[in-house]
């Protein structure tokens, strides 16, 4: 287990305030939001993709590879080969954590579940799942927004918008994206999404331009904005509360020198301990190791309400090189297991909680991989998928099943999580940001994404 980092040796030496300011301009959809007293102002939320389809059999969705084999595959359309994969990742499901003892809440995992498999306490799976395609980016956009694709181009805002929107506008980056797409149709622009490649990036994009305005024009702005927030909210402009809102968060970056949280190329105390808990190399600042690290700072500092990142690659492989997804995915959900440590080991704003039981992670990928083997021995898209969540709001457990035959989707009863043939639908992107929506405290459908929340999987 690698040693927890608390708030003070993250904050020691930064530059920057432990708590963070809180600012005015509330946009029209925020009325909406901070008017009902059953949102929850204390969730975050961290998207965590894993590009390229991911097999589910080989971590969320497994069988018994005793009796899922090659000589069985005209019995159950399903052929795990587990002791095919290189690197090590072990043939065996996973039913117990590192310590030996057995998982909690009834999961079982496949071998390259890493070490995920110590968090059972607060991990969830959704399997059976459709995505109605076998395209990476309408699968990946599907799953970012909810909603599928109007041909190849995104349908509505994503996630990490939407939730950033409703709760986010406090927060001086309260929507921060690592290395993949995001969109923003529904909310005014500051709950979009900062996009960055790596976490050099992002603390360039938080220093200041190579052109300053003068003092002179400084004020006449500062001046022009203090008259336009003066007036009602009604006569407010989007735009001038767009750049109103934009001006204050920057000054605040800037006045507390934000950018030094993420200089993970600082020997500081803090940030050397930092690098250890997440094995960043300081020379790959775009590695998942690093955004990953950059996450808890964004999070735990009080800057950002939602992160999205990507924490592995290399999964868009259809020859015998699929041979190495087990080590590829070990390698992302140990990453993920990182944050949940750090997490889990931190206390919550003096409440005597954990900064994990006020976070809600999703891993997520815009398909699966055949059941069976290609012509090459490797593996080709499939549209049945699985979802990881983990933290707050989440009942931990196994949601929904796959068919054992085949690996196709399957009916889950979402009221109590069962496969249900009968009662049961199909679940979808939508069902999970449904979920993740009602988790922030949002009952209605204001996303309009007319689907309910799997209600099992919701801790009160």
């Amino acid at each position: 287990m690698k040693k927890q980092m608390n708030r003070r040796q993250l904050l020691l030496g930064s530059g920057a305030m432990a708590g963070m300011a809180s600012f005015g301009g509330i946009s029209l959809m925020n009325q909406v939001a901070q008017a009902s007293s059953l949102y929850r102002d204390d969730r975050h939320f961290v998207f965590c993709y894993f590009p390229g389809g991911w097999d589910i059999l080989l971590a969320l969705d497994p069988r018994d590879p005793t009796f899922f084999t090659e000589a069985n595959y005209g019995e159950t359309g399903i052929n795990l080969e587990y002791g095919r994969q290189s690197y090590g990742i072990g043939s065996e499901l996973i039913t117990t954590d590192s310590n030996g003892q057995p998982l909690q809440n009834g999961l079982v995992f496949g071998p390259a579940i890493g070490s995920i498999r110590d968090h059972s306490d607060c991990v969830a799976v959704v399997n059976g799942m459709s995505m109605d395609t076998l395209g990476h980016n309408t699968g990946m956009r599907f799953f970012n927004t909810g909603r599928a694709p109007n041909g190849l181009n995104a349908n509505g805002s994503s996630m990490g918008t939407w939730l950033a929107g409703l709760l986010g506008e406090n927060n001086s980056l309260p929507n921060l994206v690592f290395r993949k797409e995001t969109y923003n149709t529904d909310w005014d622009a500051w709950a979009s999404g900062i996009r960055v490649a790596s976490v050099s990036d992002l603390v360039s994009t938080l220093q200041p331009g190579d052109h300053p305005l003068s003092i002179e024009e400084e004020q006449q702005i500062d001046a022009f904005l203090r008259e336009f927030e003066s007036r009602p909210v009604s006569e407010r402009s989007a735009i001038l509360r767009n750049a109103a809102s934009g001006r204050r968060n920057s000054q605040y970056l800037l006045d507390y020198d934000v950018s030094s949280l993420f200089d993970l190329t600082s020997n500081a105390p803090n940030i050397v301990a930092l690098r250890d808990a997440f094995n960043v190399d300081p020379n790959d600042l775009a590695a998942g190791e690093a955004q990953m690290a950059a996450t808890f700072i964004a999070l735990t500092s009080g800057l950002s309400r939602c992160v999205s990142l990507v924490p592995c690659g290399g999964l868009d492989t259809h020859l015998d090189n699929w041979r190495g997804h087990g080590s590829t995915l070990k390698a992302g959900f140990d990453l993920v297991a990182s944050l949940i440590q750090q997490l889990k080991g931190l206390e919550y704003l003096d409440t005597g909680e954990s900064w994990m039981e006020h976070t809600t992670i999703l891993c997520y990928s815009e398909f699966s991989r055949t059941p069976g083997l290609n012509a090459t021995g490797g593996r080709d898209h499939w549209l049945t998928n699985s979802c990881l969540l983990a933290g707050a709001g989440i009942k931990p457990g196994i949601y929904g099943n796959s068919t054992s035959y085949g690996l196709n989707p399957f009916q889950m009863n979402l009221t109590t999580g069962e496969g249900d043939a009968d009662t049961g639908e199909i679940v979808r992107p939508q069902q999970i940001l449904r979920s993740l929506m009602s988790i922030a405290g949002v009952e209605e459908d204001i996303s309009r994404l007319r689907v309910e929340p799997i209600t099992a999987m919701l801790s009160d």
